[in-house]
């Protein structure tokens, strides 16, 4: 296990996901490998919204996917729990990425900028990262709203060649649980991404909220992620950050994964040591290489919390979560396990095994026992409605 990685990075202290908060991540500097926290830059409504109106009339270009891999990408990622230090990728996975991106289906569209403001109104600053706001905007054509990030180009720098990735990756996923990218704008400063407007906001402030789920949630949050991934996997793509965060929630109870900033194509062993701590599977760590299972790895925690209330791997000290996490041990001992019946036990069982060759597929997961029994059960339930009424 990497050294500068257990040096350089914040776990979440105590195992009580009420308390737990969204932090920003830490990355590996491409020349010294020493971790730097990205410092956050505060903007406030009004300083937004005049961000929001400047900008110069560029015109509509094409724009091929940089030959950079999907894999290779060290921007920002990860709130709760903070992202993690990154490995170089070595030139033989480097060179066979390139070829696919070279193919003519990596190229994608990026529309003329000055139509976003013919079509789109500011409404609200809804969220903010390193790189990135969020606003909600509106559609009077179309009487909707929607969800924009703009990504900053002065504060992504020499990275944006991970926007265009992302993308074109997203260009390429079209599926019920998957944030559907409606469009993507360029002007001289900034990025903006056109998404379809989540209502009820993410998994991650939910469970803060309300502390814990019902099964059928659970499993019906488990099913659906489960479809999205299935989706990807069946693809080759691997989604590397999956956590509540990424998990956005509407009004439907349809739970869609977004952020594909680390997502990339699968063209054998990844090395690259990404993601959010508190999910990241324990081959990521050990540098073995690994594949889309990590995926369901971090589908595991996500489910284990929503029972719970808390992971199954905890430390305030990031080299002893890292410990947890490899040996991949743990119990269902807490009372707050003690309602939860065996069938749910045993998938968890079959999802956070470390040994990866019987660690369940996506397609499993939708068929295990539990997620069938329990989407057996009333299928008028709202998985939210506990959330609105806490």
């Amino acid at each position: 296990m990497s050294a500068e990685i257990a040096k350089n990075a914040t776990a979440n202290k105590g195992n009580d996901f009420r308390t737990a908060r969204k932090v920003s991540s830490l990355e590996m500097d491409e020349n010294t490998g020493e971790g730097n926290q990205q410092k956050k830059q505060q903007t406030k409504g009004r300083a937004g919204e005049r961000n929001w109106r400047r900008g110069s009339n560029s015109v509509g270009r094409r724009v091929h996917s940089p030959r950079h891999d999907f894999e290779d990408n060290d921007k920002y990622k990860g709130r709760m729990g903070g992202g993690m230090a990154l490995k170089r990728m070595d030139s033989e996975e480097r060179n066979r990425n390139e070829k696919l991106l070279s193919c003519p289906d990596s190229v994608t569209r990026i529309s003329d900028r000055s139509m976003f403001y013919k079509t789109f109104e500011l409404v609200s600053q809804i969220g903010q990262g390193n790189f990135s706001d969020v606003f909600l905007v509106f559609s009077s054509e179309k009487s909707e709203k929607y969800a924009v990030k703009e990504i900053d180009k002065e504060r992504m720098r020499s990275k944006l060649h991970f926007v265009e990735n992302e993308i074109a990756l997203l260009q390429r996923c079209r599926h019920r649980n998957i944030c559907r990218l409606i469009d993507a704008f360029e002007c001289r400063r900034a990025f903006f991404l056109l998404f379809d407007y989540a209502q009820k906001g993410d998994l991650f402030e939910t469970i803060r909220r309300i502390g814990r789920l019902s099964e059928r949630s659970a499993a019906q949050i488990t099913r659906q992620i489960s479809s999205a991934l299935a989706f990807l996997h069946r693809r080759r793509i691997v989604h590397r950050d999956v956590k509540p965060e990424n998990i956005l929630l509407g009004a439907d109870s349809t739970a869609k994964l977004t952020d594909f900033g680390l997502a990339c194509f699968l063209l054998g062993p990844l090395y690259r040591v990404c993601g959010t701590p508190t999910y990241v599977a324990p081959e990521i760590l050990t540098q073995k290489g690994y594949g889309v299972a990590v995926d369901i790895w971090s589908l595991g925690i996500i489910l284990h919390i929503c029972l719970v209330g808390f992971a199954p791997f905890h430390s305030s000290e990031r080299a002893q979560l890292f410990q947890q996490i490899v040996h991949g041990q743990f119990t269902f001992d807490h009372p707050n396990w003690s309602p939860i019946g065996t069938k749910a036990k045993k998938l968890l069982l079959g999802m956070l095994t470390a040994a990866v060759a019987k660690r369940l597929d996506a397609e499993k997961v939708i068929r295990s026992e539990w997620v069938m029994a329990m989407m057996a059960q009333s299928a008028d339930e709202n998985v939210w409605e506990a959330a609105n009424k806490g």
